[in-house]
Order: C-alpha cells, then structure tokens, then sequence
C-alpha cells in the first residue's frame, strides 16, 4: 500500500511556476494590455515563442476581469495611455481585485508620456518596470526573465516563511523549544 506524498512546499496551486487547471492544462500566468490590437498581437506571439502563457485584453476594464478570474497571472505587461481607464489606474485596481499574499508585477509600456513618482508610488504593486516604445524584442524578454525571477524568489521567500511558521506552531503544539 503506497503511502500518500505531501506536495513539495513550494509546490502550490495558486502560486507555483508551472500551475495547472482542473482539467491538468497549464493556466496563464502573463497578461498583456494594450489598446492596439497589432501590439497585443505581437507582444503575445513573441512571449508565446519563449514558453509564456499568455491572457489579452486591449481595454483595462476586460484586463480587470480576466485577473479577477485568473488567479495564476502575476506579470501584467500594460500600455500606460489608453482610453477610458489608463494603465497606471489599470494596475492601481489591479492591486486591490488581486488576494494579500498573491504576488502581482507589471511592466508599463510608455511613449513620451512622463511618469510622476507620485503615480508610482500610489499603485502599491511588486515589481514596477517601464519600458519605451517602440519595443525592443530584447529588452521587453530581459525585462520579463528578471521580473519573473524576482516573482520566483517572492514565491520562495512566502512559502520559505510559511513552512517556518507551521514549524513553529507544530514544535510549540508538541512542547519543543
């Protein structure tokens, strides 16, 4: 009789590196939030090529409710100016659809739009990058490698923690100092 193994502890539905669905398919874990179709289009096939599993939206409001509903994307890669609600106001309601302790980094793609630090500062998300356009292929997949590391290490840090914690509690329980 094969005795039942306790999953990996950083090995978690919600925030483990190759999370799956109900029905074993790997889930997206990218969002990508422009309002010009092309964009999304070739932001999607270039990160699709390196292995990433890719959600789109082209307004903030349908980006909203696909995080809502997804909860495996942690890298949101956004346009700052689009109409209706911009990309700044985009990750700034982002951050409140999305649980504590889910990890959320975006990527804001800017023209000649000046950023204020105060903007910045507001939107309270993980790791906060900006990008010029037009794009370099390069420098958008370096800056995702290194943001997806940084996830990595948060995902590792939390679930690090949380062991200690049961640990600490067990070893209390038990009377052990």
């Amino acid at each position: 009789m094969s005795q039942k193994q306790e999953p990996m502890i950083f090995d978690n539905p919600i925030f483990g590196e190759n999370r799956k669905s109900d029905n074993n398919k790997p889930q997206p874990n990218l969002l990508i939030v422009d309002d010009e179709w092309q964009t999304v289009d070739e932001l999607s096939e270039l990160l699709t090529e390196e292995g990433y599993l890719i959600e789109t939206a082209t307004d903030a409001r349908t980006a909203l409710n696909v995080l809502a509903k997804n909860p495996n994307i942690d890298l949101i890669i956004v346009d700052i100016r689009m109409p209706g609600m911009d990309g700044l106001e985009m990750l700034r309601c982002a951050r409140s659809i999305v649980p504590n302790g889910r990890s959320l980094s975006a990527i804001v793609l800017t023209g000649q739009v000046a950023v204020h630090q105060e903007e910045v500062s507001a939107i309270n998300i993980g790791t906060l990058e900006f990008i010029a356009k037009p794009i370099s292929a390069e420098i958008l997949l370096d800056t995702v490698r290194r943001v997806k590391n940084v996830l990595k290490e948060q995902r590792e840090k939390y679930y690090f923690d949380k062991y200690l914690e049961k640990k600490e509690l067990r070893n209390a329980h038990l009377g052990y100092k």
